[in-house]
């Protein structure tokens, strides 16, 4: 049985402390009340790496050298995979960038 990694758990307990109660973090994260009390325990009896990929995807965020400020994991995954934009000069800059950068390539990296 596996609790999770220290940097996922703080993200969590951060969260639990905004939103009051663990049944509110676990509906923002997409998972079952009763499987975030494991994992917070220590007592999650299946991988738990799956499930910080998905908390990280829903509470995390990352650093963009692009547009220098924080930008969720869902947003970087989106601008790294979406379409070469055709119109517009900024777009198209920030999509180039995307397409190097080390960050955006460890996300895609770790997704299944």
């Amino acid at each position: 049985m596996a609790g999770l990694s220290p940097r996922v758990e703080a993200m969590v307990r951060a969260e639990l402390a905004q939103r009051g109660t663990q049944a509110a973090v676990a509906r923002r994260i997409g998972i079952n009340g009763s499987t975030l009390s494991m994992l917070l325990a220590g007592k999650y009896p299946a991988d738990v790496a799956k499930v910080e990929r998905r908390i990280e995807h829903a509470l995390g965020n990352v650093d963009c050298p692009y547009l220098r400020r924080p930008l969720s994991v869902a947003d970087c995954q989106g601008q790294r995979d979406r379409r070469l934009p055709t119109s517009n000069p900024h777009a198209i800059a920030h999509w180039t960038a995307c397409q190097t950068c080390s960050i955006g390539a460890g996300l895609a990296a770790g997704k299944e």
